[in-house]
């Protein structure tokens, strides 16, 4: 799990309450936040391992923190599929050619198992008739890449996340005020610029400290950075 996303999704709520002194219904909230986190985009990944035994018949649904799908193995050897009269006897020994020389597995993730074809539509696995026969009674390894989360499904997130999202949250929540003709523009447009500060801010890492990006922003302003034929000068 990463060092920086380790706080509860709802804790943008808390400080939407502390900071601007707003109240507004969990719903209400997860909606914006929600929107705030997806414009943000720093979203901490991991990789999951989803296990189907004994699998039957063509689909497989997904997590939903679901975020892409690294790899699918199965336990399914071609000797077996074989024996079972799957596969013509050409294509078993064709199969079985590959299957001795290559190596299944990754230095990455350590994948181990006999690859297999897939399709993926709205979150679910689907298997193509031939490739379902072959898996059937098998057990079926999803590798894939998902979003951190807490014991409530919901993203875990940085501290500067969470003041960007109660800054979104905030702005959105005057800007329908103003819309009613009861809000204040000069606060609009105020709530605005400090989400936009607050989003740039929780983009960046937060092991960079302020020191740290005090000297990023002097080499990258310094006008005599660059000379005519050398290297990068700071």
């Amino acid at each position: 799990m990463s060092e920086e996303h380790k706080l509860n999704f709802m804790s943008g709520l808390a400080r939407l309450h502390s900071i601007h002194g707003l109240s507004i219904d969990e719903n209400d909230y997860l909606e914006l936040a929600f929107s705030a986190w997806d414009k943000i985009g720093d979203k901490a990944m991991g990789i999951y391992q989803l296990k189907v035994e004994h699998f039957e018949g063509a689909t497989i649904k997904l997590p939903c923190n679901y975020y892409s799908v690294e790899a699918i193995v199965s336990d399914r050897l071609p000797i077996v599929a074989r024996e079972q009269n799957i596969f013509t006897l050409e294509q078993y020994n064709s199969l079985l050619y590959q299957y001795g020389r290559k190596p299944f597995s990754s230095d990455l993730y350590n994948i181990r198992g006999q690859f297999t074809n897939y399709s993926i539509i709205d979150s679910t696995v689907i298997f193509e008739q031939k490739d379902s026969e072959y898996l059937k009674d098998s057990t079926v390894t999803i590798y894939h890449k998902g979003v951190l989360s807490d014991s409530d499904g919901y993203p875990l997130i940085t501290e500067r996340q969470a003041e960007a999202i109660a800054f979104y949250v905030a702005y959105i929540l005057e800007h329908r005020r103003l819309l009613r003709r009861i809000g204040d523009a000069n606060l609009v447009t105020y709530l605005k610029q400090e989400w936009s500060k607050a989003c740039a801010r929780a983009r960046v890492d937060e092991y960079i400290s302020q020191n740290t990006m005090d000297l990023i922003l002097d080499a990258q302003t310094s006008w005599n950075r660059k000379k005519w034929n050398l290297s990068l000068i700071v």
